[in-house]
């Protein structure tokens, strides 16, 4: 037989299975922490670029002197630094757009921190090489951009000092509203 205190949990956690993340979610307050922003690109979304095969010693060196990696990544595999680049600074500005539409004010959790203005923030793309069940070379190149936490104050909190965790619209995890 069924206890009620199965039955409550299986209502709960079936009805937050059916309920879904919507950027429309009303902002609540809690006690979770801030968020971090950070991304990695390659340079080709699949596994990579099928190169010849090569003996292993090599595999890095075909790689990078295989004209259709070359064609599709730039000799240095700058696509991948530009996508990383672009991911991150989307990530950023999406945020700075949630905090505005719930009245915030966004910043840097470091105040140190200088917002960049190029893709020489993220890494230089590395090759990365894979291979298939058919043990064929695949080359692809990989930039990662550095993590950065950022926040979100609201002007009431500066004014009252009370630090707050909030529900941003479309980002899963509260937000630490800061406060100077």
């Amino acid at each position: 037989m069924f206890k009620p205190t199965f039955i409550v949990t299986l209502l709960l956690t079936s009805g937050l299975a059916w309920a879904g993340v919507s950027k429309n979610h009303p902002i609540t307050v809690d006690d979770s922490q801030g968020l971090v922003i950070g991304s990695e690109a390659r340079c080709v979304q699949s596994r990579g670029i099928p190169i010849k095969e090569v003996p292993d010693n090599e595999v890095k060196v075909a790689c990078l002197s295989d004209k259709t990696v070359l064609m599709a990544c730039n000799p240095d595999g700058a696509h991948a630094r530009s996508e990383a680049f672009r991911q991150w600074t989307s990530q950023m500005m999406d945020f700075k757009d949630r905090c505005s539409s719930v009245g915030g004010a966004f910043a840097y959790a470091d105040p140190k921190f200088q917002e960049p203005s190029d893709s020489s923030f993220c890494s230089q793309a590395q090759p990365e090489v894979q291979y298939t069940e058919f043990e064929t070379p695949m080359c692809n190149f990989v930039s990662r951009c550095p993590r950065v936490a950022v926040t979100c104050t609201r002007t009431e909190d500066i004014l009252h000092s009370t630090p707050r965790i909030v529900a941003l619209p479309g980002i899963p995890k509260p937000v630490s509203l800061a406060s100077y």
